[in-house]
């Protein structure tokens, strides 16, 4: 695998972990806590959520030794069953990413998130752009 491709898993695996993450703060308020309506209303989200992090750790394990025994028709896959059960979530975002990253624009940039993703409080705007940290 070259060195474009483990960056754009890599960067698929950082966007995934910055959907995952405000979990944090589901049921905070004292009354969300004990709320069955709250809970009913985030179960599916919560749901996609563990299933995104079900289907991206192991990405975590094989980006972390460089990729070595990584099967990429595995992992996409895996990737289709995650999609197909969370449809709503518009998890087709991911893949759209991944395949941006893997063919970078001459001038280092790459949008953020493509519309349909702004996901689990994430906010970028359509035609985002953000520079490429040094690798």
């Amino acid at each position: 695998m070259d060195e474009q491709r483990k960056h754009a898993y890599r960067w698929l695996l950082y966007w995934a972990i910055l959907h995952i993450r405000p979990l944090e703060w589901l049921g905070r308020r004292r009354w969300q806590s004990w709320s069955p309506l709250y809970w009913r209303r985030h179960r599916r989200w919560v749901q996609c959520s563990g299933a995104v992090a079900d289907w991206l750790h192991n990405l975590a394990l094989y980006s972390s030794i460089d990729f070595q025994g990584f099967i990429e028709e595995r992992f996409w896959r895996d990737f289709e069953r995650a999609r197909s059960s969370f449809p709503e979530f518009g998890p087709e975002h991911y893949r759209e990413m991944f395949e941006r990253h893997t063919n970078p624009s001459p001038d280092g940039t790459h949008d953020v998130e493509p519309s349909s993703a702004n996901r689990g409080g994430i906010t970028a705007s359509p035609g985002s752009q953000v520079t490429e940290p040094p690798r």
